[in-house]
C-alpha cells in the first residue's frame, strides 16, 4: 500500500470552511493589526520621512508575524469543533512568537530568493519544503532552524500537493488585491485608495496563514497515523 497523500480538495474545503465560519474572529484580528499599519502606509505615500518608512516596515513585519501566529492558534483552537479564544486571546497568545516568526520568515525569504536566482527551481523547492515553519514554531515550540527541519519532515512525500495549495492560495490573494488596487488607481482620492488597500489586505490576510496551518495539521495527522503502535510488553 502506498503512503497516504495530502488531500488537496479537503485542504481547500477546510481553508474556506474555517474562513467562513470564523470570519468574525479572523477579520477582527486583521482589522486590529492592519488598519493602523495601513493608515500609516497611507501617510507615508503622501511623502513621509525615511524614518517613518522604516517604522512602517518594522510594524508591518511585526503585525504579519503576530497575525500569522494568531491564525495558527485559531486553527488549533477550533479543531475540537468549538472556539474557545477571543481575538484578544489569540493576539496575546501570538506575541511571544513574534521574534522567532520574524527571524525565521527572513531566513525563509532569503532561501527562496537565493533559490530563485539559481535557475528558479531551487527557490520553488525551498518555498515548499519550509512553508510550514510558522505552525512548527507556534504549535510545537520549535526553534528557528528546527522549524525548517520539521516543515521539511512533514512535507516530504507531498511536495507537489503542498506546492499546489500554496500557489492557489497565493493566486486568490493576488487576484483580490489586484482588483481592489485597480479600483484604487482610478480613484482621485488618496483616502479612498488607502481604504481600498486596507480592505484588500484585511480580506486576504487570513488566506495564506490558513493554508499553511490547515496543511500542517493535515500532514501531521498523516504522519501520526503512519507511526506504528507501540508493541505490547513481553509476557514474563
Amino acid at each position: 500500500m502506498g503512503a497516504e497523500k495530502l488531500d488537496t480538495a479537503d485542504s481547500f474545503d477546510r481553508i474556506f470552511g474555517i474562513y467562513q465560519r470564523q470570519f468574525v474572529i479572523l477579520i477582527g484580528a486583521a482589522l486590529a493589526i492592519f488598519v493602523p499599519i495601513g493608515v500609516l502606509s497611507g501617510i507615508v505615500a503622501t511623502g513621509g520621512s525615511l524614518a517613518l518608512v522604516l517604522v512602517v516596515s518594522v510594524l508591518s513585519a511585526i503585525g504579519q508575524a503576530v497575525y500569522t501566529g494568531a491564525v495558527v492558534q485559531a486553527v488549533e483552537d477550533i479543531r475540537d469543533g468549538r472556539r474557545d479564544y477571543s481575538v484578544a486571546d489569540l493576539l496575546r497568545g501570538a506575541l511571544p512568537f513574534t521574534f522567532p516568526l520574524i527571524v525565521t520568515g527572513i531566513f525563509y525569504g532569503i532561501c527562496v530568493f537565493v533559490g530563485l536566482l539559481l535557475i528558479i527551481v531551487p527557490g520553488l523547492i525551498f518555498l515548499t519544503w519550509f512553508s510550514l515553519f510558522a505552525p512548527a514554531i507556534v504549535i510545537e515550540r520549535r526553534g528557528i532552524f528546527d522549524s525548517f527541519n520539521r516543515s521539511r519532515e512533514l512535507v516530504r512525500g507531498n511536495g507537489w500537493r503542498v506546492f499546489g495549495v500554496l500557489v492557489v492560495a497565493f493566486l486568490i490573494q493576488a487576484v483580490i488585491q489586484n482588483i481592489l488596487n485597480r479600483i484604487g488607481i482610478n480613484a482621485d482620492s488618496l483616502a479612498l485608495r488607502t481604504v481600498l488597500a486596507i480592505v484588500g489586505g484585511v480580506i486576504t490576510a487570513p488566506i495564506m496563514a490558513l493554508a499553511v496551518s490547515v496543511v500542517y495539521f493535515q500532514l501531521r495527522e498523516i504522519k501520526e497515523r503512519l507511526v506504528p503502535a507501540a508493541a505490547p510488553p513481553a509476557a514474563r
